[in-house]
């Protein structure tokens, strides 16, 4: 489980002004699932939503959490592997390139979104590791 947090600012609709809120990401019942939260007078506000993180805060998450690597370790049947990027949401002509980067560099991406995409992956035969990118610097 990711226990990062990363602070972003809020425009808060409730006392109409700024606020310091705090997002995080999470996996439930195997859907990425963002939440961003924030602290109004003597009130707790919360927004939530499912699958992808809106990329203002994806890119909070980034920066002060730092970015995460998938990587195959070993090749398993393109096929299975298809399979799983399609399910993804990924278009066909991008498999080609997740290919090749799985097995070499790693996609990047949160850690969240990227052990969900590894236990997809895991469940379809494949050796898929998540690492903290080592070119990160802590945030």
């Amino acid at each position: 489980m990711n226990d990062c947090q990363a602070a972003v600012p809020v425009e808060c609709d409730s006392c109409d002004g700024p606020a310091a809120g705090q997002v995080y990401e999470t996996i439930i019942d195997g859907r990425l699932h963002w939440v961003l939260t924030h602290e109004c007078g003597d009130s707790f506000v919360e927004a939530m939503g499912w699958d992808e993180t809106p990329d203002d805060l994806r890119q909070a998450l980034l920066d002060q959490c730092g970015t995460y690597r998938l990587r195959l370790s070993r090749e398993i049947t393109g096929v299975a592997v298809m399979r799983v990027l399609r399910a993804s949401g990924m278009s066909l002509a991008a498999v080609p390139e997740a290919l090749a980067a799985l097995t070499g560099p790693g996609r990047p991406g949160t850690e969240m979104e990227l052990q969900l995409l590894a236990g997809r992956l895991r469940a379809a035969g494949a050796s898929a590791t998540v690492e903290r990118d080592r070119d990160a610097t802590d945030g």
